[in-house]
């Protein structure tokens, strides 16, 4: 890599339940086919990136109105950023 970041914008619209935020977030990030669809799966995968990373949560602070599954969703992401530096996560 030269040192830029990369950067990804996932949709938080695509992300309200289970059934379909682990597949998109395989498609999207290109996650390992052992990836376990869980959150300490993502958990996992999101500490293991090596490579300056941001992710943009497009329409990310709709998630805190999904519930439980919303909140857990931004808690996993924000706990990951703050466990990696080479990992950075921005709601617009």
């Amino acid at each position: 890599m030269d040192g830029r970041k990369k950067v990804i914008v996932l949709d938080a619209e695509r992300m309200t339940d289970r059934e379909s935020l682990h597949p998109y977030l395989r498609e999207q990030m290109c996650f390992p086919d052992h990836y376990g669809n869980n959150f300490d799966a993502l958990y996992d995968v999101l500490t293991e990136i090596s490579c300056p990373t941001q992710i943009v949560l497009k329409g990310g602070e709709k998630l805190e109105g999904f519930g439980w599954f919303g909140r857990q969703v931004l808690r996993v992401f924000r706990e990951a950023a703050e466990d990696n530096c080479c990992l950075s996560v921005e709601l617009t």
